[in-house]
């Protein structure tokens, strides 16, 4: 189930035979610059992960390979998160459910304001957080329903080393 964040979901059907793995080609599957999220279903247990290779705005270029939500929590946890001239960071939210969720997004520490709002059934919503002056956060989001929470950066470290990564949020049944 593709989940773009202005379009209906999309439903796709694939077939992974015993003991094999299945590579898909979201930008050919979703379109090119869709900015999307990914339910995946099985009948059987399997692990999904999403392989990412990008060239970002500044020309910034690199890639980065993040697990798949086991589920959706109410309750996530972004331990780390930096921002300053040179560092975007965003969090994405994705609905998986049938109901629109409301979520909060709470610093942890760092200062910041507590920001709130909706993410529609089968969608996601992006978060920019953006700062002219170094500031580290971690976040913590809560949800009225199951969603799923990643924190994604690119950054250009001490004018040298471009890149980014995207990592899954903890929930409050890996904390406890």
């Amino acid at each position: 189930l593709y989940q773009d964040a202005g379009q209906p979901p999309l439903r796709k059907k694939y077939v992974v035979e015993a003991r094999k793995r299945l590579t898909i080609d979201v930008n050919q599957e979703a379109g090119p610059g869709e900015e999307l999220g990914l339910s995946v279903s099985s009948d059987v247990p399997i692990h999904a992960e999403r392989p990412l290779y990008f060239r970002y705005r500044y020309g910034w270029s690199d890639g980065n390979c993040a697990v798949g939500a086991p589920m959706a929590s109410n309750f996530w946890c972004l331990a780390e998160g930096y921002t300053e001239a040179r560092f975007d960071q965003y969090i994405c939210v994705s609905n998986p459910g049938k109901a629109d969720a409301w979520v909060v997004c709470a610093p942890l520490f760092g200062g910041g304001e507590t920001i709130s709002f909706s993410v529609e059934a089968g969608k996601r919503k992006t978060i920019a957080l953006r700062s002219a002056r170094p500031t580290e956060r971690a976040y913590a989001l809560y949800a009225d329903r199951g969603v799923v929470v990643e924190r994604v950066m690119y950054f250009n470290y001490r004018g040298s080393i471009d890149g980014g990564h995207c990592e899954l949020g903890a929930t409050l049944k890996d904390i406890y």
